[in-house]
């Protein structure tokens, strides 16, 4: 035997009085009696040297266990519950046995083989078979209901009609409006801006940038293109600097030399020049040809 079942519920009731010598020395001389299918020798010394007890306190509990869960008799000691379980193994390996020899005596196909062979896939198959009239084979055609059928131009007329309402409408993403506080040039470049992000124009997304335009107490075409100069595909509040909420910079100070550029301008021209800011930091004033009219 290679397996029994141990209840370990009945095990501890029983054994809960053993020391861990004589647990171990019991346990030991049950494995014996399983994988010997037999009765233990009658003789202590023997009985010791299956179990591999050496010392006396070791023989000691090997005697203490016999003595409590072992019956002697004439074939040696037996154990109720070990020859229960070995009994039950054998009727079952007799009765696995007896059913391989039906089997192979009824095949008749190989008298010499042995009943332990193992028999192959194959064979098993041929033995059910045998006796069994063979249906006629039928003829094997493809499926083609998955596939669509290729018309020529003259057969289109032939292709079966289909059904709109069995088609699905396709989603599209329709694009919202544009507000009216926008510009068309700035709701444009939004637009476009959205379109190369390959990022959609929804109700959804104008709502949002709403609501962080105005978190970000800034009109929605502001808000719109400080988003277009960055270029990224999302922008909330908390991102915009001081400076981008401020919108455009104010002209810097005029200079005292650009006053007095200025006011020479307007003496020669007979009038007033109003103070403007310069387009970029670069801007030249050429006075040379107010002052050249003035003269003639």
């Amino acid at each position: 035997m290679n397996y029994y079942e141990h209840h370990l519920g009945d095990y501890l009731r029983d054994t809960a009085h053993l020391t861990m010598l004589e647990d171990g020395a019991y346990r030991r001389l049950m494995d014996c009696y399983y994988v010997r299918e037999s009765p233990l020798p009658s003789e202590l010394r023997e009985a010791c040297r299956l179990v591999r007890a050496v010392t006396k306190q070791e023989r000691d509990a090997v005697a203490a266990v016999l003595r409590e869960f072992f019956i002697p008799g004439s074939d040696g000691w037996r154990h109720k519950r070990c020859d229960v379980e070995v009994a039950r193994f054998q009727d079952k390996q007799r009765k696995a046995k007896a059913s391989a020899d039906a089997r192979w005596s009824q095949s008749g196909r190989n008298a010499d083989a042995s009943p332990n062979a193992m028999r192959t896939h194959s064979e098993g198959n041929a033995t059910r078979e045998r006796g069994r009239p063979r249906a006629p084979a039928r003829p094997q055609t493809p499926d083609t209901r998955h596939q669509t059928p290729i018309l020529h131009p003259e057969d289109a007329d032939k292709a079966p009609a289909q059904d709109a309402d069995a088609i699905p409408p396709k989603r599209r993403n329709r694009t919202p409006e544009r507000p009216i506080d926008v510009s068309e040039q700035v709701w444009s470049d939004w637009l476009s801006l959205r379109e190369r992000k390959r990022a959609p124009v929804t109700p959804t997304v104008l709502a949002s940038a709403i609501g962080e335009a105005g978190r970000a107490g800034m009109t929605l075409e502001a808000f719109l293109s400080v988003w277009c100069s960055r270029g990224s595909q999302g922008l909330q509040a908390d991102w915009i600097k001081p400076a981008e909420r401020a919108g455009p910079a104010a002209p810097p100070p005029e200079t005292p030399w650009q006053r007095s550029q200025r006011e020479r301008v307007a003496e020669m021209s007979g009038g007033t020049v109003s103070r403007r800011a310069p387009a970029s930091d670069t801007e030249i004033i050429d006075v040379n040809p107010t002052i050249a009219a003035a003269a003639r």
